[in-house]
């Protein structure tokens, strides 16, 4: 699995509204306000919120592959006939998938 997105720190620029860097880089702006539709405005509250959790996001799609990579070692240890082994491939499926839909994949 190779990740297409910047790699790094991101950071919220509160300053500038919800602007998201990687150092010098620019990765994202979040819109406070919709000029091509006025029904689509969001507070500056829930524009920041926003930002804070883009600029997150690497560092939540890095903690879901370390916690695939713990789970998938537990279950080296556990029984097939086991409730606990259900649960396990359940869990590594789902976060499978979560980091399959941050890359653009489903």
């Amino acid at each position: 699995m190779i990740t297409k997105f910047t790699k790094g720190k991101w950071k919220a620029d509160l300053e500038s509204l919800a602007s998201i860097n990687c150092g010098e880089k620019h990765i994202a702006m979040v819109n406070y306000f919709n000029t091509h539709n006025k029904d689509n405005c969001v507070n500056e509250a829930e524009c920041v919120a926003n930002a804070n959790l883009i600029a997150a996001a690497p560092d939540m799609y890095t903690e879901i592959q370390s916690d695939i990579e713990e789970l998938e070692d537990k279950l080296l240890d556990v029984s097939k006939a086991s409730g606990d082994y259900d649960f396990i491939v359940g869990r590594i499926k789902h976060k499978k998938s979560l980091l399959a839909k941050a890359r653009g994949e489903i």
